[in-house]
């Protein structure tokens, strides 16, 4: 006979097993898959609309480890006015390189009130194993990648506010 301390500690298990998977399923859905990596195609499902200095621009968001670790490697190029917009789990000093890249971009970073904290202009896939970041006091929570020459051509500044105009569904 099964002592009941077992069917006890059992049921403990499972419980635990339950809530564990609950709470880290919370977010499912409200981040951003991956749908495919195809050159020249968008891959992020999850899309906006935003806005800088009164210039539109469709925007893919990188908001889970995985896409933010791809990023836009392996792409021959981005079409222009989009950008990859990626969101961290907290405020720091987001390092960026340029590791299968293959074209040259801008990097905007973005404090939590979407305001320009630092900008990179013109990183070349040349340069693949430096590592670009804001400087020490300023602390992004978000980083816009986009063609090389858009913040110069947008007169893109520190300051600058970043608006949501919508998420779309295509």
């Amino acid at each position: 006979m099964t002592c009941p301390l077992v069917y006890i500690i059992s049921a403990i298990v499972i419980f635990t097993a339950l809530i564990i998977l609950t709470a880290s399923n919370a977010n499912y859905g409200k981040e951003s898959r991956i749908l495919e990596h195809k050159q020249d195609k968008i891959v992020y499902e999850r899309k906006m609309r935003a806005s800088i200095n009164n210039i539109e621009l469709q925007i893919e968001v990188a908001d889970t480890p995985e896409a933010r670790r791809l990023g836009l490697s392996g792409r021959k190029r981005l079409p222009k006015d989009i950008g990859l917009f990626f969101i961290f789990d907290k405020p720091g000093r987001h390092g960026f390189w340029m590791k299968g890249m293959l074209f040259p971009i801008d990097i905007i970073w973005f404090d939590s009130q979407y305001q320009v904290v630092h900008i990179e202009k013109n990183v070349s896939p040349d340069t693949f194993s430096n590592v670009f970041e804001p400087p020490e006091e300023a602390r992004s929570l978000y980083v816009l990648e986009v063609n090389a020459g858009f913040a110069s051509e947008n007169n893109i500044q520190m300051g600058d506010k970043l608006t949501f105009i919508r998420e779309t569904v295509e």
